[in-house]
Parts: C-alpha cells; structure tokens; sequence
C-alpha cells in the first residue's frame, strides 16, 4: 500500500518537484500524510493541497537534482549511463556515496578519462560538492553507470535513490529517446 501512494505522489509531483518524495519522508507531517494517503485509493484535492504545502515549506532543500535522464539504449543491452546535475545550495560540502535504483543490479559512479586517445572510465568511489557549487554528470565526463538492468521496472521513466551526508535522496529518471532529444 506504501509503495502505491509513493508511485501516485511521484506521478503526481513528476513535473512540479523531484523532491517531493524526499520531503514526504523526511518531513514529519509528510510520513503521517503518507500514511494518511494509504487508506484512499486516490489523491483528493485535500491531499494534493497537504503535499503541495509540504513541498512548498521545503523550497530550501540543500541539494537540487536538475534534468536526470538516461538516453534510450539497444533493447539488448544491459547496461546504460545516467546524467544529471547536483546543486549544493549549502555552506557546506557535501558527499554523494552511493547510488541504487530498483532498474538496476549495480550502480557505480564513473569519470571517463582520455589517455593516448583511449577512453577508460575510472570507478569513483565518492563525490563531493563543495558549498554553492554544482557537480554535472555529463557524457564525457562524470556519469552514473548502471549495470544489470532490469526492463521489466524501467519505463519512460523510473526512480534512482542517491546517498548523500547519509540522507537519500529520491530522483525520477526521464528515459530520452533520439526523438525527444
């Protein structure tokens, strides 16, 4: 039932905020709203009100998640990269540890580097952003790689949980294909 109301929330949020979840979770009234939203098959217009003042009391959330997306792989593979970019409207750093998501059996963090005109990824075991500053996972550069993947959970979207100062933050991934690039 949990998981329902988290999958009608983030739908509902999908276009407005990426951290609804993340607030639903962490903010007192937000775990009660939750469980409040379990006992109703949908979202009233109370309840969309509630979660709408909960995001709104939480516009100084100290990271931001700006446009995550995995471009659209070959049916076959197994594997795929995800970008996106952290914000860090902090005073201070802070450290992105660990990344896992539900689409995929292992998530690792890599930085292509160029060596003699060879691209080799480099396994980053961690990341940290200073304050005021923004880290960008982009190709060619930093970029999220998951392997394993699971097609049966993945969609034009889907959700990648990140570990950051050992708080998770939950992020809906856009699947973009060549045409909606």
């Amino acid at each position: 039932m949990i998981f329902w109301t988290m999958t009608q929330l983030i739908k509902f949020y999908h276009h407005k905020n990426q951290r609804a979840l993340k607030i639903l979770i962490k903010h007192p009234l937000g775990f009660l709203s939750l469980i409040v939203f379990c006992t109703s098959s949908s979202l009233s217009a109370k309840q969309v009100d509630l979660v709408d003042k909960l995001v709104e009391s939480n516009e100084s959330s100290e990271v931001l998640v700006v446009d995550a997306y995995m471009p659209e792989v070959s049916p076959v593979s197994n594997v795929a990269a995800v970008y996106l970019t952290l914000e860090n409207h902090s005073k201070k750093s802070v450290r992105l540890s660990k990344i896992t998501s539900p689409v995929a059996r292992h998530i690792m963090m890599h930085k292509t580097l160029v060596s003699q005109g060879v691209s080799k990824m480099k396994h980053m075991m961690a990341l940290d952003i200073k304050a005021g500053a923004s880290l960008e996972f982009k190709p060619g550069g930093l970029h999220i790689m998951m392997m394993g993947l699971n097609r049966d959970k993945m969609g034009q979207s889907f959700l990648i949980s990140l570990l950051i100062d050992g708080e998770t933050l939950v992020v809906k991934v856009n699947v973009r294909t060549a045409k909606s690039d």
